[in-house]
């Protein structure tokens, strides 16, 4: 593992979330997260890869996800290449109640 990924867990790492007022609240679920590492290490013998620290990246931003909408299901659904801008999509189950 990369240094810059050993610091981005450490960031990652939170019990409570911050917003921009300062008001904190405890990250209580995470939710169901797809195993990501082990669908990279599937596709990746099939020559489909984004790399193991994009893969590590990814699966911080998918927790952190998780934890500010507090989804109950989450998973990455692909990237889409743009001509200015790349796009990451997610898709997840929320609790309206």
């Amino acid at each position: 593992m990369t240094e810059y990924n050993k610091n981005c867990e450490k960031l990652l790492q939170q019990t409570a979330l911050e917003d921009s007022k300062g008001n904190r609240t405890d990250v209580k679920s995470l939710g169901a997260l797809a195993n990501l590492k082990q669908h990279h290490k599937i596709l990746e013998r099939a020559g489909i890869s984004f790399g193991e620290d994009e893969t590590y990246l990814l699966y911080k931003s998918l927790k952190n996800l998780a934890a500010t909408t507090q989804a109950k299901e989450l998973r990455f659904w692909g990237k889409i290449l743009g001509s200015e801008e790349d796009y990451w999509v997610a898709e997840g189950l929320l609790d309206v109640n």
